[in-house]
């Protein structure tokens, strides 16, 4: 049976004030699986001010978010140090891994 790593959870707007709940809560193995198909979810699926975050299952630190905006872009932030770590420990792939290490220290825009 697959061990699930990483939890991804959307939290949305609600309809009055600025306050968030969290609309759901799904379970990956690794952030190679997760990413791809939460931002594939949030093209399709997403409103605007949509953020899905994504935090280890062991200690629920959170890894990074990816956000919806009101411009159509998707803007993802990541803690880098903790990906270094999740690197090592295979649970994030080299792909993934080299894009956040070309970014480091910034925010990547996705169109």
């Amino acid at each position: 049976m697959t061990k699930f790593n990483i939890d991804a959870s959307l939290h949305r707007l609600t309809g009055s004030g600025r306050q968030r709940y969290v609309e759901w809560i799904r379970q990956y193995a690794r952030v190679d699986t997760a990413f791809p198909r939460c931002m594939t979810y949030l093209i399709r699926y997403g409103q605007v001010g949509d953020v899905i975050e994504f935090a280890l299952k062991s200690n629920g630190l959170t890894i990074g978010t990816i956000r919806l905006k009101a411009t159509g872009k998707v803007d993802a932030t990541w803690n880098h140090t903790e990906a270094e770590r999740l690197i090592n420990e295979k649970i994030l792939g080299e792909s993934v891994h080299a894009s956040v290490r070309e970014r480091k220290g910034r925010q990547a825009n996705y169109h």
